[in-house]
């Protein structure tokens, strides 16, 4: 606001208000005031942010999730959940979920947890349309939710996990064995299981591809 200050006249002010007295006004302010703001600006100049890095990519709905954690002392808020790699205690914290628009860069759906609360629940909160492309890291695997997208026609890329047990169905692609060979080196058709809350093993069927790093990676059929 005080970058502003001059335009702020058309709102009928003449400086910028304190901190404090914004700070005030929050308290009893509902955060629906500012989520609608939010929303209804992307909404009106979304054609106007998208990443020039992008163009010509023929996915146009393509999704991106992450969660960032927010540490703070073990006093406020309990462990991350997670042992430190140091062997330094854990700290509190507060994961931020975000899915995040490729094209216009930014979030569309932001959720908070306690750190300890596992990535894969905010899966859970998303509703996507079909023909959506979304891109999430290994901590978000959650087999009940691919099954759920793949008959959404809902397409999903993510790391697969190193004990993940799978059965592959048919081999598409190969070069393992070729050398110097770059690209996906490998492609394969397999399926996984898992218990639903019946207790019966589902069987889904994914896509596996193999990079050059040798990495890993889902991806819906």
């Amino acid at each position: 606001m005080l970058a502003c200050e001059g335009k702020l006249l058309h709102l009928g002010f003449d400086k910028a208000p304190a901190r404090s007295t914004l700070s005030d006004a929050n308290t009893n302010r509902n955060y629906l005031v500012f989520e609608t703001i939010y929303f209804e600006l992307i909404k009106k100049y979304h054609s106007f942010i998208s990443d020039s890095r992008l163009k010509g990519l023929s996915i146009r709905n393509l999704k991106i999730i992450d969660s960032p954690t927010i540490r703070l002392f073990s006093d406020i808020l309990r462990g991350v959940g997670r042992n430190t790699l140091d062997g330094s205690r854990q700290k509190g914290g507060i994961k931020v979920h975000t899915m995040m628009d490729a094209f216009s860069g930014v979030a569309e759906f932001v959720r908070m947890t306690a750190a300890k609360v596992h990535d894969r629940k905010f899966l859970y909160h998303i509703d996507l349309p079909a023909g959506s492309f979304v891109v999430f890291d290994k901590a978000y695997n959650l087999y009940s939710q691919f099954e759920k997208w793949a008959k959404q026609k809902v397409w999903f890329v993510t790391r697969m996990k190193d004990n993940a047990v799978y059965h592959v169905t048919k081999v598409l692609v190969d070069k393992t064995k070729k050398r110097n060979a770059k690209g996906v080196v490998k492609e394969q058709l397999i399926t996984v299981g898992y218990k639903n809350t019946q207790g019966d093993i589902i069987r889904i069927k994914l896509g596996r591809i193999v990079f050059i790093l040798m990495t890993a990676r889902y991806m819906s059929l």
